[in-house]
């Protein structure tokens, strides 16, 4: 009897065991999934900031070409 009792006590360990480990999976499959869509994110943050970066040169040169434009013409 108390061998019967003590394999009833494994198994119950082994399928708590089993279902902490299913727990972790889930955990795990959720973090993956978040770290993708910010990896995404981040992505799309630095191509926006490369294409501002771009937009303030080309705003800033115009200003410049403008302003000596006008310069040249008053003369």
């Amino acid at each position: 009897m108390a061998e019967q009792t003590q394999i009833d006590r494994i198994e119950a360990e082994v399928t708590q065991i089993n279902a902490d480990l299913e727990q972790i999976k889930t955990t795990l499959d959720a973090v993956v999934t978040e770290q993708k869509l910010t990896n995404v994110r981040v992505e799309t943050y630095q191509k926006a900031s490369g294409q501002v970066v771009n937009l303030a040169f080309g705003l800033i040169a115009t200003a410049v070409i403008s302003i000596i434009a006008n310069i040249l013409v008053s003369r």
